[in-house]
């Protein structure tokens, strides 16, 4: 990539550390040689890119010719996007989930498009999109939402899941386009946006217009879905600014009792630890030092990943359905979008599982206490006890062995059995093919709680 489009990409991602900074003059940076040829070095060796799309091309053999091209039809406006080719794919649920095929040479303006726009929201030096959100984000991932979840959410009392129904079809182009312009004033940029949204696909060989929605395939779809959201984001961070009070919970006033009678026991022994201080001393340590139903400590917390989203609360029932009603309120009235009402639903974490991004998600039920010693740099060690207020992970392991079930590993009740259309493949490729499916389901599901539970998926894979 050359000095020029390197600095120029430096310099928006400097300027847009600035969260009210608006961009000029970016399309005359797409039509750049080296920020093209930068955006197929990208994609060239990305799977799908040997698929032809409707125009029967492939990125095999482009050359400077192709880049000069397509710059000469920039520059003149004349460029437009093929349609994409559709096909559809099984989802879990036994639906089938569309699929867009885009022209590879159209990926090459995508990509330089994606390039742009990651240079303005996703500054290295302060980007746009808050830390809630870990949807298809450089460095943030499936992982990373739910460590936040693991790290900042104990003592959450509710959980709100939430799932937008069919977000990326339903996407609204006019309000897409005014939420981007609230940091591009570029409207031949804008322009070439809209007909990449506006493009359509093509089905048993009829063309199709799409009139709302993202297009699926296309490489910048998940940056344009996320500034989307991202208004969803902002909103429930207000939501948060609104309804959170109090600087911590209230001491729980049993705790309180059962400590000032053993510190009585402790003076009248004169220090010694009597059966009755040992059995005070093991209550206390049973039970939170707080009272986790203080009504004058709310708090909220929320993490989306794309259109999957939780939302969880400290506090009454009654403020967790207020929350979920008023984020379906914005959804619609604002971003033209729908709550999955079969898929959304308030959970008691303390009670119930709540399942987000293919985990169980709850906070700890165990009553036992459990201490451990700890030592921070510089300090003594010291003792830390937990009384199961803390969020825990784990593997849905019925489903997992029901969805192996349907990949034919395993019958119904989650005994092995043959895949039998593997047979003419040679060995060395079916323990690969086995090995990967194995290794896969158990490096996502390192993290989980009962992850000595996976021994039943890779018995299942093994025999």
């Amino acid at each position: 990539m050359s000095q020029t489009a390197l600095l120029r990409l430096e310099a928006l991602q400097k300027n847009n550390a600035r969260p009210d900074w608006v961009n000029h003059d970016l399309y005359r940076l797409l039509c750049k040689e080296d920020l093209l040829v930068a955006a197929y070095e990208r994609i060239k060796s990305k799977p799908g890119n040997m698929t032809p799309g409707t125009d029967g091309h492939t990125l095999d053999g482009s050359s400077m010719d192709v880049v000069r091209d397509i710059i000469r039809r920039l520059r003149d406006e004349s460029f437009q996007f093929n349609p994409s080719r559709r096909e559809y794919i099984p989802k879990a649920n036994g639906k089938m989930r569309p699929l867009g095929i885009p022209s590879p040479r159209d990926k090459i303006v995508q990509e330089a498009i994606r390039m742009v726009l990651e240079a303005i929201y996703e500054s290295p030096k302060g980007p746009t999109f808050l830390p809630c959100s870990h949807g298809f984000r450089p460095g943030r991932g499936t992982h990373t939402a739910l460590r936040e979840f693991k790290g900042k959410w104990s003592g959450i009392t509710w959980i709100i899941e939430g799932d937008i129904k069919s977000c990326f079809d339903e996407i609204d182009h006019h309000v897409l386009i005014s939420l981007l312009r609230k940091r591009i004033a570029d409207e031949r940029f804008l322009s070439l946006i809209w007909k990449g949204l506006r493009t359509g696909y093509l089905w048993k060989k009829e063309r199709h217009g799409s009139f709302i929605g993202s297009p699926q395939g296309s490489v910048c779809s998940p940056i344009l879905a996320n500034v989307y959201l991202h208004e969803l984001d902002r909103f429930v961070e207000e939501l948060r600014k609104k309804y959170e009070k109090g600087r911590k919970r209230a001491d729980s006033p049993e705790y309180i009792c059962i400590s000032s009678r053993r510190r009585a026991l402790l003076r009248g022994s004169g220090g010694v630890w009597t059966p009755e201080v040992k059995d005070f001393t093991r209550r206390m340590r049973s039970m939170p030092s707080k009272d986790f139903q203080d009504p004058d400590f709310v708090r909220l917390k929320y993490i989306r990943y794309a259109d999957d989203w939780i939302v969880g609360v400290i506090g009454p029932r009654h403020l967790a359905e207020t929350v979920r009603n008023e984020i379906r309120s914005f959804l619609r009235d604002r971003l033209k979008l729908e709550l999955s009402e079969e898929k959304t639903r308030i959970t008691h974490a303390r009670t119930e599982e709540a399942f987000f991004l293919g985990t169980r998600l709850g906070i700890g039920r165990s009553h036992t206490a459990k201490v451990s010693v700890k030592q921070l740099p510089g300090s003594r060690p010291f003792k830390v006890r937990t009384t199961g207020w803390l969020p825990t992970l784990k593997a849905p392991i019925r489903k997992l062995v029901r969805r192996l079930h349907d990949k034919g590993f395993c019958d119904g009740d989650g005994y092995p059995q043959s895949k039998r259309y593997w047979v003419g493949f040679e060995v060395e490729h079916i323990v690969n093919l086995f090995s990967s499916v194995n290794r896969g389901l158990l490096n996502y599901y390192r993290f989980a709680r009962n992850f000595g539970r996976m021994t039943r998926i890779q018995y299942i894979l093994q025999f």
